[in-house]
């Protein structure tokens, strides 16, 4: 969506920004190979130096330009949980019980003390399923939150549902959503290559043979073919999701006993659940009462101790990351026992790191300067809505009020929750994560019912992200995410507005078109055009300083460019080589913008060159 060729409008149209950043360049000058022409290929131009030198770290898939915000974050928070661990905290406190967890876990000896013994209680508790009543409400305990694909498309659960609590059809009520999931390899279409499945099935069978079952390659293949059975009904996309009554779950979706699945889920209280798909629940539900109980036990078993292999002894931790990491994702080398604890507990402790964080990281200057950046943009695309050829009068009345009616959320909530967990005397990993894990749902499926919250945050502050819900208007940006290259404090506006203003001018066109992933450039394009719009705008009609030799349009120019650098490992599979042409894409679409031309004086003959009528032009 680029709003068809936006008209020019006034200079002096002033924005209303005020910067409150600093005046550094904003661009990592270093990273840049200026021997390119760029007009020849920007992305090299803006990233080609830090691609000769980047090495692609052994416990990461790719070099990213983005690795340092990153790293900076895992050092903060790796912070903030040594010192917890370091002196005592109250009784009871969410600080102590991160502590608890976080000493735990970095106690390998305790854990390869305990042995089998640290699932002594899950090996009784899935031995014990006997009826289709036990099977039910185990799956339903099984149940969390932490997969919802109507966030994050082909977000997936292992458990055979994920259960998101969120605002229903009328906007006023909060209703479960039910997803399904269930499986162990990353998506459905996996299960159709024989070496994956094969392998998956090998691990599958050391993780069962671990936790003392017999027979546990055979038990393994059974395992691997009742998911196959799951995927084949999730392989044609998430489709539609539908709202059922309660009752209408065992006419609908016949099999699983729903009473004793929603006891076990916490979901007592709901009248209406959404699902999605309806197919999938409805296949899922069938196999709960085809598939002999026993399978499901596996299943169950190897579920718990697949989501938290990284707290088991040696034997189980090295084979999931063999198979998962090294296996699937190509990654050479296992990060640190600290790395993997920030993970976790950042998962598990939201309500606790991301106060913390905030306190101690967050400054209210800069999440407010990117408030001003987002209204800046808001303005600018407004501009280019009501200034485009391509739209009649009614197209563009109905952009415009979608534009305005974004509510644009940045840094954190005004309130941090804390979640309600269980002070319990453990004193193993695994058995505190379980219990974090679970209250972390619970508190999510407590909302069932409540009155729909306008704004409610899904990201935590220390989660760097940017989230976008185009069905309710929305976009999230976390306090995280606010680091260079995409925000820096010590940049002047170009550069920030080439970065993270880019980046909130493509989630405002998501939200107001909606693109499918086939129209993904038109809303990087048309946040691109309305971000420089934005930052010409902000100017006041004065032209910026020259910084380190570049002009306030080619800073802005090169920050986007340089959002997008990433490297690959050398010999690279086919998918990866297609990911980095496709970023390299990305970073090149400022051929489409008749500024870019004159910020850098490309002519004709350059490789990107293109004609003036099928360019943008500039505000």
């Amino acid at each position: 969506m680029s709003f068809g060729t936006l008209a020019a409008c006034s200079s002096s149209d002033d924005s209303g920004y005020v910067a409150t950043q600093g005046t550094g360049v904003g661009i990592d000058v270093e990273a840049m190979d200026k021997a390119i022409p760029p007009g020849d290929d920007f992305y090299l131009y803006a990233n080609g130096g830090w691609l000769q030198y980047a090495e692609v770290p052994d416990d990461q898939p790719s070099a990213s330009r983005r690795d340092a915000a990153a790293s900076l974050l895992e050092t903060r928070l790796l912070a903030i949980l040594q010192e917890l661990a370091n002196s005592p905290q109250p009784s009871g406190s969410g600080e102590a019980q991160l502590r608890e967890f976080y000493r735990a876990f970095m106690n390998r000896a305790a854990i390869k003390r305990a042995g089998r013994d640290i699932v002594a209680d899950d090996l009784a508790r899935f031995a014990d399923i006997e009826t289709a009543q036990d099977l039910a409400r185990a799956i339903g305990e099984n149940v969390r939150g932490e997969a919802n694909p109507m966030l994050a498309d082909g977000d997936n659960s292992d458990g055979l549902f994920s259960v998101a609590v969120m605002a229903g059809p009328d906007g006023e009520t909060q209703i479960p959503y039910l997803f399904a999931g269930g499986l162990g390899l990353p998506q459905p279409e996996d299960y159709a290559y024989t070496p994956t499945r094969a392998a998956y099935r090998v691990y599958v069978a050391r993780v069962l043979g671990w936790a003392g079952l017999n027979g546990a390659a055979s038990r393994a293949r059974a395992v691997v073919e009742l998911e196959q059975k799951l995927a084949a009904a999730q392989g044609e996309g998430p489709g539609e999701t539908v709202t059922w009554d309660r009752a209408a779950l065992s006419t609908e979706a016949p099999g699983m006993d729903w009473d004793a699945f929603l006891a076990g889920a916490g979901l007592n209280r709901a009248d209406k659940i959404a699902v999605q798909s309806a197919g999938a629940v409805k296949v899922s539900s069938a196999l709960v009462a085809s598939e002999p109980i026993d399978v499901w036990r596996d299943w169950l078993l190897f579920h718990r101790l697949n989501r938290q292999a990284g707290l088991l002894p040696k034997a189980v931790s090295d084979a999931h990351f063999q198979f998962y990491e090294r296996d699937i994702k190509g990654i050479r080398g296992r990060p640190s026992r600290e790395s993997e604890a920030v993970l976790r507990a950042a998962k598990l402790y939201p309500d606790v790191l991301g106060r913390l964080y905030v306190e101690r990281y967050v400054q209210a200057s800069q999440v407010k300067d990117v408030e001003q950046i987002a209204e800046a943009v808001r303005g600018a695309m407004g501009q280019a809505i009501r200034n485009s050829d391509n739209l009649d009068e009614a197209s563009a009345a109905r952009l415009l009020e979608k534009l305005k009616s974004i509510r644009i959320s940045v840094g954190y909530p005004d309130k941090i929750a804390p979640v309600k967990r269980r002070d319990l005397e453990l004193d193993q990993a695994y058995s505190i994560a379980q219990e974090a894990d679970r209250a972390l749902y619970l508190q999510q499926a407590s909302r069932t019912g409540t009155s729909a919250r306008a704004g409610e945050w899904w990201l935590a502050p220390h989660e760097a992200s940017i989230l976008t819900l185009p069905q309710q208007s929305s976009i999230q940006i976390s306090a995280a995410f606010i680091q260079p290259p995409i925000y820096n404090a010590s940049s002047d506006a170009a550069a920030n507005f080439g970065g993270i203003g880019s980046i909130i001018g493509r989630e405002m066109a998501r939200v107001i078109d909606q693109p499918g992933d086939d129209q993904e450039e038109s809303a990087d394009l048309a946040g691109l055009q309305a971000a420089h719009g934005a930052y010409r705008r902000s100017l006041g009609g004065k032209e910026p300083a020259v910084i380190e030799g570049f002009t306030g349009d080619q800073r802005f120019f090169i920050a986007w460019a340089q959002l997008w650098g990433t490297k690959y490992p050398e010999g690279s599979s086919l998918e990866r080589r297609r990911a980095q042409d496709a970023l390299q894409a990305r970073a090149n679409l400022v051929e489409n913008i008749d500024a870019w031309y004159r910020a850098f004086d490309v002519q004709p003959g350059s490789r990107m060159y293109q004609s003036e009528a099928d360019r943008l032009n500039a505000f």
